[in-house]
Formats: C-alpha cells, sequence, structure tokens
C-alpha cells in the first residue's frame, strides 16, 4: 500500500509540475511579444482559469469521495464526460474572452482558441487524477509541456509572441479529440452537471476570489490581469505544486476521515506554506535579469509590487489544508460556508484596495484576505470535528 501511494504521488507531482511549466513556457513565451498582446492574454488566462474550475466542480468534484473506487469502464464514462463538459465550458469561456479582448487581432483569435481547447484537457486531467490514476493524466500535461516548449523556440527564433500558442493548440486538440473517442456511449442526457451545488459553490468561493483581477480590470485598472500573469508566471511552478499536493491529499484524507483531521490539516497547510515562502525568498534575492528574462514587457510594471505579490502568494495557503480535510470529511455544509466567507473577502478586499493604492494595495489586500481565509478555515474544521453528530461523517467507499 505505501509504495501504491507513493507511486500515485509521484505521478501526480509528475502531472502537476509538467502542467505548471507548461503555462510557465507559454507565459514567457506570450510575454516577450508585444504589451498589448500580453495583456490579451493575461485576461484570457484568467478567464480560462475561472472556466477550468466550474468545469471541474460540475464533472469530478460531486463524485471525489466515490471516483476512486470505481471500476475501469466507469472511470472512463466520467473521463469522457469530462471531456464533453470541458469543450462546453470551453466553448462559453471563449465567447466570455471575446467580449474582453480584440478576437480580430492574432493574439487575440489565438488566446480564444486556448481556452476552448485547454479547458476540456484540464478536465480530462483532473477526472483522471480524481480518479487515483494519475499516471493516466500524466502524458496530457506531458505532451502539453513539449509543445509549449516548440511554441518558446517559435518565439525566440522568430520574435513573434502569439505563434507561441500553436503547437499547444494543435497538441491539445489532438488530445480533445482522442478523450471524446474513448469510453463508454456518450449520452446527452450524462452531460447534466451531477450536482449544481458544487458549482455554485466554487463560483461564489474560489471563482468570487479569482474574478478580482477581471473585476478590478473592469473598473479601470486594465494594468493589473498583466500583473497577475506575471505573478503567476514567477510563483506558478510552486503554486501548482502546492495545489498538486493539496489534491493529492483528499483521497489520502478520505481514508483516516474517522480520525481527527484538524492537526494533519495545520500540518499541511504550515508545510505547503513554509515551502511557498522559502520559494518567495529565492525569487526576491536572484538578480533582476533573471524575473526581467521571465516577464518580458510585464517586468517593469511588476517589480515595484514585487513584495506584496511575494506575500499573497505565501498567504493563499494557509487554508489549503483545513479545505481538504473538509471537503475529504464530507462536510457540505461546513465547507460551503466556509469558502463563501473566503471568497467574499478574496474579492472584496482586493478590489477595495486597489481605490486608495492602486496595484500594490490590491496585492497586499490579497495576502491580508489568504491570512483571514486560513484562520477561518482552521475555525470552521474545528467546529465540525467538535460537533460530529451534526455533521455525520459519511461511511467508507469499499
Amino acid at each position: 500500500m505505501g509504495r501504491h501511494r507513493l507511486r500515485r504521488l509521484t505521478w501526480g507531482l509528475t502531472d502537476q509540475a509538467a502542467g505548471s511549466l507548461t503555462s510557465l513556457a507559454l507565459s514567457v513565451a506570450v510575454l516577450r511579444g508585444s504589451a498589448e498582446g500580453a495583456a490579451q492574454f493575461a485576461v484570457v488566462f484568467l478567464v480560462h482559469a475561472l472556466a477550468v474550475g466550474f468545469c471541474r466542480s460540475i464533472t469530478t468534484e460531486p463524485v471525489a469521495q466515490e471516483l476512486p473506487a470505481w471500476d475501469g469502464d466507469a472511470v472512463r464514462g466520467h473521463v469522457r464526460r469530462s471531456a464533453a463538459t470541458g469543450v462546453l465550458v470551453g466553448l462559453l469561456s471563449a465567447a466570455v474572452s471575446a467580449a474582453l479582448v480584440r478576437p480580430d487581432t492574432v493574439v487575440g483569435l489565438l488566446s480564444l482558441a486556448f481556452t476552448l481547447l485547454v479547458v476540456p484537457t484540464d478536465s480530462t486531467r483532473g477526472a483522471w487524477i480524481g480518479a487515483g490514476r494519475a499516471r493516466a493524466a500524466a502524458p496530457y500535461s506531458l505532451l502539453q509541456f513539449v509543445a509549449a516548449v516548440a511554441g518558446l523556440v517559435v518565439v525566440l527564433v522568430t520574435g513573434s509572441g502569439p505563434w507561441a500558442l500553436v503547437p499547444l493548440l494543435v497538441v491539445s486538440g489532438a488530445l480533445v479529440l482522442a478523450a471524446l473517442a474513448r469510453g463508454p456511449r456518450l449520452e446527452l442526457g450524462a452531460l447534466r452537471p451531477r450536482h449544481w451545488v458544487y458549482a455554485a459553490e466554487w463560483s461564489v468561493t474560489f471563482g468570487m476570489g479569482q474574478s478580482s483581477g477581471l473585476v478590478v480590470s473592469a473598473l479601470g485598472l486594465p494594468l493589473l490581469p498583466l500583473l497577475v500573469r506575471a505573478q503567476g508566471v514567477l510563483y506558478g511552478p510552486m503554486s501548482t505544486a502546492a495545489q498538486a499536493v493539496a489534491v493529492l491529499a483528499v483521497p489520502e484524507f478520505v481514508t483516516a476521515r474517522r480520525t481527527r483531521l484538524l492537526a494533519p490539516a495545520v500540518v499541511l497547510s504550515a508545510a505547503l506554506t513554509a515551502g511557498c515562502a522559502l520559494y518567495a525568498v529565492l525569487v526576491m534575492v536572484v538578480p533582476a535579469a533573471w524575473p526581467a528574462a521571465l516577464l518580458g514587457h510585464a517586468w517593469e510594471p511588476f517589480r515595484p509590487v514585487l513584495p506584496a505579490a511575494a506575500a499573497a502568494f505565501v498567504a493563499g495557503g494557509l487554508s489549503m489544508g483545513p479545505l481538504v480535510a473538509l471537503r475529504a470529511r464530507g462536510a457540505a455544509r461546513s465547507s460551503l460556508r466556509a469558502k463563501v466567507v473566503i471568497g467574499v473577502v478574496r474579492l472584496v478586499l482586493p478590489v477595495a484596495a486597489v481605490v486608495p493604492w492602486g496595484a500594490e494595495g490590491f496585492f497586499w489586500a490579497s495576502a491580508a484576505a489568504g491570512l483571514l481565509g486560513g484562520v477561518w478555515a482552521v475555525l470552521a474544521l474545528r467546529r465540525v470535528e467538535a460537533t460530529p453528530a451534526d455533521e455525520p461523517v459519511p461511511e467508507p467507499v469499499a
């Protein structure tokens, strides 16, 4: 069992690392293009992140506790449904993006195709990982990483940022077709969301918090999405690794949900936060030429907000452990209440701080929101474990 878990963790980390490096290579390539094109891609990338989270909330999240015990045919059916749902959500996200960028430009048009094709591949990867079969998800992310590196090479040779997207779009399109072609017969009714509660939960929690950059952009600070994308480039590898550990911890916490989870949840958050803090310090002390080479046109406007962005990045992981434990315990109501509070705080504080303090205030307020969210999540988990009769733990899945 120990070796089996180790292999599963290794494949999961491999998949998440490849996915993170894909985003890094792609963003670096696009940021080396024109400043206008980089800003447009930054907006579309925010929409893409929201679409991926929403898609997983209506496919894999509702069956997270049962999915690891499903047999092969059931899992393949779930993967196929997730891919098809990803296509529909990708179409919706492309329509939303078209209202925020210029689709008549090359980078705008390719960015719309990016949301259309990459959302379903991310949804497919999430389905495999949720089933405890990260080994099946890794080829998707590894092939996309190779394509992103090829796109970066194209940009370095030609100097044209938008063409970095082309290899990734071709590979992602092939992966989507492959995912749709395999599995049990796909009925239209099977695409119905498994549980709208999870979609509503995600939308008013993490979705609300992640949309703060788009809200501020609409309020008159169009540079902010570019700064958020720059933050994602610098801290993305570690952020993705932390999220991967949290995702992979869910099935492990499920197996131990009859015990008290507060202590391991706090340990998980502390370990992730410490890792993020160490990474942030390394980013701060490296020569300025390194982040400048990564961020291109975004480096000069991002440089003054680097300390605030680092603080926001570190504080973002404080709530991960308790939220994983709440999900593993099946404490849906408590999880929803905690995430609603966290989502509102992550939206309201940064948006309110923009008016008096600009972009730097946005990131410092995001750090404060992360700290408050971590405290609130711990209190929510403590209340659940103090009153187990109010929210009984489901029977373990065979």
